[in-house]
């Protein structure tokens, strides 16, 4: 006998909204909520803008 698992997956950048995120925790009947959110270019841009 199996069982259904569902995965939700995002990426995100430094500006994006959360309201997606949000709507799939409350409302995507999800097992699991994962994301990828400190990209290369989210990281050079974060030291691009300590070292002005």
């Amino acid at each position: 006998m199996t069982r259904d698992f569902r995965i939700g997956c995002g990426a995100g950048f430094s500006a994006d909204r959360l309201d997606p995120a949000v709507e799939l925790a409350l409302h995507g009947a999800l097992d699991v909520l994962v994301f990828e959110c400190v990209g290369e270019r989210t990281l050079a841009f974060g030291h691009r803008d300590r070292q002005a």
